[in-house]
């Protein structure tokens, strides 16, 4: 008995092998377009986000440009405060508060004048809590060896001020923390040697004058102006209300503002002291001369040109007949 196995007709195709090369469907539940909305609506939640993160990063990077404002106006207002007042007559300003008060002005209005720094600053640019927003120091050289070519000192300015800022990310101002920046900028000026100012001692028998001489080593280009004054020391004057016929020096009182005066050009000059004879066996006495030399091209013992100050000794020589002690 023979098993046959049916050939299949010319142009079909076997059940399993349709099944195979049917396409493959299969439905799904979900709707059409469920995962599109999902995704807007992530994107709409994290909307919210995304803005603070971009007003974040704002935030950041004006606070960091803030600082470098707050710099750049410290150091526009270091230069100007720097070169603005040394011009000023230093017989009107010996001590130098005119000027130093006049950099303050000058470096508040450099820092006012800059809009940009304003409105980064909340409440504008703030003294540090400092007297203000200058502080000036001095350098001096006067101790270094000659060899090393350093001029006599030198004049520090430094400019300081604090800004609170926001980042100024407006209109939510007030959203972020506030930061506060510290402007700070110094301008160093180095002053070359100017004429350098003595006063030699005096010596005079009582009843002459008392000859003190203030002199330059080089011409000055301006003048110098030098205010005096006395002091008793075994020599006594009127400030020391000696009695009648006690008197070996005519005083001169600070308050009494006498000055000489070495003209521009011009080396030296004399300042005058009147002695009395007071016929009395006393021997050498001695006073003092106090002298504040003022002048912009002056070099100073200390960087500042608004007062040198000086104190030189004179000596009145005892001219009273006084008799020979007797030999032991």
């Amino acid at each position: 008995m023979h098993s046959t196995t049916p050939v299949p007709r010319p142009g079909t195709a076997p059940a399993d092998r349709r099944a195979v090369e049917q396409p493959q469907t299969r439905r799904s539940s979900r709707p059409f377009d469920e995962s599109g909305a999902t995704s807007s609506l992530e994107l709409l939640a994290l909307t919210p986000l995304l803005a603070l993160l971009v007003l974040f990063v704002l935030w950041a990077g004006n606070s960091a440009r803030a600082g470098l404002v707050a710099d750049l106006a410290a150091e526009e207002a270091a230069v100007a405060a720097a070169l603005c007042c040394d011009d000023a007559a230093p017989r009107a300003d010996p001590d130098g508060s005119a000027a130093a008060l006049r950099r303050e002005y000058m470096a508040e209005a450099v820092l006012g004048s800059r809009p940009r720094l304003n409105d980064l600053c909340l409440a504008g640019p703030q003294p540090d809590g400092s007297a203000g927003f200058v502080t000036e120091t001095g350098l001096s050289f006067a101790g270094a060896p000659a060899a090393t070519g350093f001029a006599h000192g030198a004049r520090v300015i430094e400019v300081h001020f604090d800004c609170e800022t926001d980042g100024a990310v407006a209109p939510l101002r007030g959203l972020f923390p506030t930061l506060t920046m510290h402007g700070r900028a110094t301008e160093v000026t180095v002053f070359a040697d100017g004429p350098q100012l003595g006063v030699t001692p005096a010596t005079a028998p009582e009843g002459d004058e008392l000859a003190f001489v203030a002199a330059l080593n080089e011409p000055a280009a301006d003048s110098i102006v030098l205010a005096y004054s006395t002091q008793d020391r075994t020599a006594t004057s009127t400030t020391a209300a000696p009695m009648p016929g006690e008197l070996d020096f005519d005083a001169v009182p600070e308050s009494l503002g006498l000055t000489a005066t070495i003209p521009a050009g011009d080396i030296a000059t004399q300042m005058l002291v009147a002695t009395h004879d007071d016929n009395v066996c006393e021997g050498d006495e001695t006073l003092a001369l106090i002298v504040t030399a003022t002048g912009s091209t002056l070099t100073a013992a200390s960087p500042s040109p608004h007062g040198v100050r000086f104190t030189t000794t004179a000596t009145i020589t005892d001219q009273a007949d006084c008799p020979t002690p007797p030999s032991p």
